[in-house]
């Protein structure tokens, strides 16, 4: 199989609440497809997890995307992860680390969105920003939620 180096960046995209982010990861998803931006060589173009802050969450999440690599050694499509604020709390401690290794091993292939509460402080945002491998800040307001995003 054919693949396609990955494009796109990493998104940090803030957020007023995680409804409608499911949503968002899908348009994402199905733009890059529909571009032949990844090759999409998985079960799903797409998955979404919710993150606290406890390494139990994170290992569920990759094991999930793992388990999703069907055809490939790795997952390659859109992943989000909505960052609880516990998760937040703790992101520069050794859970939040553990986190940040296991995204940029994911973000080899595929592409990563993060989902933050917009209420987050800016040393948490930078932390992200610099520990996560071609990762930057989207914005999207709220109406855009329902909307397919048109990306690149």
């Amino acid at each position: 199989m054919k693949i396609v180096k990955k494009t796109q960046p990493n998104s940090l995209l803030p957020v007023k609440e995680f409804v409608g982010t499911v949503d968002i990861s899908r348009n994402i998803a199905e733009d890059y497809k529909g571009k032949n931006i990844i090759d999409f060589s998985s079960r799903d173009i797409f998955l979404q997890f919710r993150i606290k802050g406890a390494k139990s969450s994170i290992d569920t999440a990759e094991l999930d995307i793992k388990s999703n690599s069907e055809y490939a050694n790795d997952y390659y499509g859109v992943v989000g992860f909505e960052l609880d604020a516990e998760l937040i709390e703790q992101i520069s401690e050794d859970v939040g680390k553990y986190f940040v290794e296991m995204v940029n091993r994911i973000a080899i292939h595929a592409n990563v969105v993060l989902y933050i509460s917009d209420k987050t402080i800016e040393s948490k945002k930078n932390y992200l920003l610099k520990n996560v491998d071609n990762l930057k800040i989207v914005s999207i307001s709220e109406i855009e939620y329902a909307k397919p995003l048109k990306l690149m």
